[in-house]
């Protein structure tokens, strides 16, 4: 949603609404499928694990954001549409009355702010650049390609991939059992006793002295 809001800002303001509308979908669309497509394909191959609860998850997780796609390309859409004929025709974003392009001199900035509509970048037709835009591009942006900016980035980031390999090494596998069950659960005394009882004997054995 906010890729195509700020897709959207980068359209020139005089353009038809189906211009914009097609200059918006051509830059946002690739980037959202791609991102859906991933997100959705690794929450999917939870579906392979052996916890029936995880399985719930990925599903239910993966099939809200197929449907959270299919929402902002369909209805998000076309209520951005319905927003930039509200634009062209120079309505207020509330009341939906048409304003004025111009401020009288007499108004105060309050009266600007919101009784004044249609401003936008003379030079770029588009709508004025806002201020986070404006600081990635003029400050951030040119920060990160100034050569020492790029060897501490390198610097650290072989620190990060060191820490992560260390890691990975001295990484434990296994999972308490206990911690996937309610708190108020017998599964909850059964491996407290499993473990204080038959922590030396294989676990076919501790289950039938229980049953018994």
């Amino acid at each position: 949603m906010f890729i195509m809001i700020s897709n959207w800002q980068q359209t020139k303001v005089r353009d038809p609404v189906e211009k914009r509308m097609a200059e918006t979908f051509k830059e946002a669309a690739m980037s959202i499928t791609i991102t859906t497509l991933t997100d959705v394909l690794g929450f999917y191959i939870g579906l392979m694990s052996e916890f029936r609860s995880v399985q719930a998850f990925c599903l239910y997780t993966s099939t809200s954001i197929i449907f959270c796609y299919i929402y902002n390309i369909l209805f998000f859409g076309s209520v951005l549409a319905l927003n930039g004929r509200r634009e062209q025709s120079n309505r207020h974003w509330l009341t939906c009355c048409k304003l004025p392009t111009q401020t009288p001199k007499e108004k105060p900035l309050a009266y600007r702010l919101c009784c004044v509509g249609g401003d936008y970048d003379k030079e770029t037709g588009a709508e004025k650049q806002q201020p986070i835009a404006h600081f990635f591009k003029s400050y951030y942006g040119p920060f990160l390609t100034k050569p020492w900016t790029k060897v501490c980035v390198m610097l650290l980031y072989v620190g990060y991939l060191a820490g992560a390999i260390y890691g990975s090494l001295h990484l434990e596998q296994g999972i308490n059992m206990k911690d996937l069950a309610a708190d108020d659960s017998y599964v909850i005394s059964y491996y407290d006793d499993d473990q204080k009882f038959f922590s030396s004997v294989s676990d076919s054995t501790a289950l039938q002295f229980n049953q018994s």
